[in-house]
């Protein structure tokens, strides 16, 4: 069961407050009615009984008459019902003897055990229908208060309803419109006065971060462009070593990869939405796939693993093959730097490439983890933490694809990447 809306926390407080005070009036009506009745039943029995006791000593012939409901008996009469005969000294209201109620004062006059009888069933049947009336009223007024409550909540709550939807709404990408001159109440105005300024302070935080992967790409390109020029430079000279050209391949391989994540950085520095699936070139997926299996191969090799490719069906996508590049090209290097197996499994098919390892796995805690955040920076393990990852589910969310990371039966770990808008390649 869901918790209560704000609007209906108001108005069930209000309907409990007014029964609360209903109650609470009713609790102290009705023992400040009984007081007081009880008082004034015991001035006007013991007044009656006086009067009587009175004309008794004037004229010891002095009998009473039960005029207006009102009788007194001694404890000798056998006229006193029998079953008021054994109460007590004092007031007893509300005693039934058939369809009549009677109010009975019992005192002790000179040794006599003296019954003043009164009856007031007419008095209790209009006290039950006063009562009846009251009930009435309270429930009555209970309706009128839930349905001024619920009013009153809609009231409250209908300016931050349209502040939510308001928020709701706003376009990331502009930070033009301002929330809070759109309400003039204090509250919801101070509310909407300080999502303004966050969003002011975001679009600066936003802005600074752009700014500076911009102009970090940027930066890099410049000495990574020297770099790989160097490498070709020196790599064409005919008197160089052959002990000095498998460096110069490490050199140019990172230097390709640092290129590509300067590439992947201006990428994502842009704003995040999936891009025109129409108006993207059509890049071959498994063409690419090929490419990075071969410039992959001598880290490999050095590293005792081999790469096996079980399937690359023709496969394009609507992505720049640049992007498509760093994509495979991180997963495979992962699964390279993170597999203390023998073999890493390369396919594409049905629109979903997945690259496999033999190692030592993850486990369910990590598993969940990974599963949990998207594969985001702080990866499944320690030792994977890297942009690597990060920059595969950044790419893969702006193009609408779908990462997937699992347990293999043998102990590995399997990423399965799930292409959006796959059309298929035929082969030339």
């Amino acid at each position: 069961m869901g918790s209560l809306s704000l609007q209906q926390r108001i108005a069930a407080t209000l309907l409990a407050f007014s029964l609360l005070v209903a109650l609470l009036i009713s609790g102290i009506g009705n023992f400040l009615n009984e007081s007081i009745e009880a008082s004034i039943w015991q001035d006007t029995l013991d007044s009656a009984l006086e009067f009587y006791l009175e004309q008794k000593r004037i004229d010891p012939n002095y009998l009473s008459s039960s005029v207006g409901g009102l009788a007194i008996f001694t404890e000798r009469d056998e006229a006193l019902p029998q079953e008021f005969r054994s109460l007590p000294i004092g007031v007893h209201d509300e005693l039934s003897r058939g369809s009549r109620e009677f109010c009975i004062l019992v005192r002790l006059v000179a040794g006599t055990r003296y019954f003043v009888l009164y009856d007031i069933t007419e008095l209790e049947e209009r006290e039950r229908t006063l009562a009846y009336a009251g009930v009435f009223a309270v429930g009555c007024t209970l309706i009128l208060v839930t349905l001024i409550g619920v009013q009153l909540s809609r009231w409250l709550v209908a300016s931050i309803r349209d502040l939510a939807e308001r928020v709701s709404s706003l376009d990331p990408s502009s930070f033009d419109d301002s929330l809070a001159e759109h309400y003039n109440d204090d509250e919801v105005h101070r509310i909407a006065k300080a999502i303004d300024m966050f969003r002011v302070r975001l679009e600066q935080f936003v802005r600074r971060e752009k700014e500076f992967v911009n102009m970090a790409s940027h930066e890099f390109r410049t000495p990574i462009a020297a770099i790989a020029g160097a490498v070709d430079v020196l790599n064409s000279l005919d008197e160089l070593p052959d002990q000095a050209r498998k460096p110069l391949d490490r050199i140019r391989r990172n230097a390709k990869e640092l290129q590509q994540m300067a590439s992947a950085l201006l990428f994502l520095a842009r704003e995040a939405k999936i891009p025109d699936l129409g108006g993207e070139e059509q890049t071959a997926v498994q063409e690419i796939a090929k490419q990075v299996v071969a410039d992959f191969q001598p880290l490999a090799e050095r590293k005792g693993i081999r790469i096996q490719v079980e399937a690359l069906h023709p496969t394009s996508v609507a992505a720049q093959p640049t992007l498509v590049s760093i994509v495979v090209s991180n997963l495979l290097r992962n699964a390279l730097q993170h597999s203390y197996g023998q073999t890493i499994s390369l396919r594409l098919r049905d629109g979903v490439l997945s690259v496999t390892d033999d190692g030592t796995g993850m486990t369910d805690a990590q598993l969940a983890a990974a599963r949990a955040a998207g594969i985001n920076p702080v990866e499944v393990r320690e030792e994977r933490r890297g942009l690597g990852f990060y920059i595969v589910n950044q790419i893969a969310q702006r193009f609408g694809w779908h990462v997937v990371i699992e347990r293999t039966g043998g102990g590995g770990s399997r990423v399965e990447l799930h292409f959006l808008g796959v059309q298929p390649s035929l082969p030339s």
